[in-house]
C-alpha cells in the first residue's frame, strides 16, 4: 500500500490484490464512495454509475440492473455478431490496402458500434463510414483541448465555484451531441411505437414515471434537458 494526496485529501492506494478483491466485492458496502465530486450542472451527462455518491448510487443501480441481466445479455449477443460481421469486412478491405493499420481506432470504430447497437439501437456505421458523427465526437470526447482543461483544473481547484459555473458555462460540444441524440431517439420511437426492452426504454420508462427513481436529482435536471 502507499499513500498519496489529492490535494488536500489523503488517498490510500491498493497495491495487494487479496486487498483489492475485499474492497471491491466482499467489502464493498463498506467501501461504496467514488470519492470523485458530480457537478449536475456544468456536467449533466457525468451523472452516472461510476460516478455517483451511494445514496444515489444504490437506487439507480437497482433501476438499470434490469436492463445487464443474463437474459438480455443473450439478446444483445445477435447485435454484436452483427457488428463483428462488419468489422470483419472492414479489415478485410484494411488487408487489402496493405498498410500499417492503427489498432486503438479499429477498435474504437468496433466498440462504437456496438454500443450503439446494444445501448441505444442506432446504427452508428463507425466502420463503414470514415466521416461517422458519432466517431468524430467520441474523438473530440477524449481529445485534451485548452477549454477542456481549464475546466478541469477549475473542477480540481475550486470544485464549489464550477459547480456554480454551471449555471452559465456553455456544455461542450459532445454533450450537447450525445443529448441531442438519445432526445431524438426517444421522441422516434414514442412517436413510431417501438419498444427494444434496452437502455433508451428504460430512459423513456423513468421519463414517464421519474418518482421511481426517488430523490435521484441527476434525473430531475436530466428530464429537465429532455423536456
Amino acid at each position: 500500500m502507499i499513500g498519496i494526496f489529492a490535494r488536500k485529501t489523503p488517498v490510500l492506494v491498493l497495491k495487494d490484490l487479496d486487498l483489492i478483491k475485499d474492497v471491491l466485492i466482499k467489502d464493498f458496502s463498506v467501501f461504496a464512495s467514488r470519492g470523485m465530486p458530480t457537478f449536475e450542472k456544468a456536467e449533466p451527462l457525468s451523472q452516472h454509475l461510476f460516478s455517483l455518491e451511494p445514496k444515489r448510487w444504490r437506487p439507480l443501480r437497482i433501476k438499470l440492473s434490469p436492463v445487464f441481466t443474463s437474459g438480455k445479455l443473450r439478446e444483445m449477443f445477435s447485435l454484436i455478431s452483427e457488428c463483428a460481421d462488419n468489422l470483419v469486412q472492414y479489415m478485410e478491405k484494411l488487408a487489402d490496402k496493405q498498410e500499417p493499420v492503427e489498432c486503438r481506432e479499429l477498435t474504437a470504430k468496433y466498440t462504437t458500434d456496438v454500443i450503439g447497437s446494444c445501448a441505444f439501437g442506432i446504427e452508428m456505421n463507425a466502420l463503414s463510414n470514415e466521416d461517422s458523427e458519432f466517431r468524430k465526437m467520441g474523438r473530440k470526447a477524449f481529445t485534451p483541448t485548452w477549454i477542456a482543461l481549464l475546466r478541469i483544473r477549475l473542477r480540481q481547484m475550486f470544485p464549489w465555484l464550477y459547480e456554480i459555473s454551471g449555471y452559465i458555462l456553455p456544455q461542450t460540444e459532445t454533450t450537447k451531441f450525445f443529448i441531442k441524440v438519445i432526445v431524438e431517439t426517444m421522441e422516434y420511437r414514442e412517436t413510431n411505437n417501438i419498444t427494444r426492452n434496452d437502455f433508451i426504454d428504460m430512459l423513456r420508462e423513468l421519463k414517464k414515471n421519474p418518482d421511481k427513481l426517488g430523490n435521484i436529482g441527476m434525473f430531475t435536471y436530466y428530464f429537465h434537458i429532455l423536456s
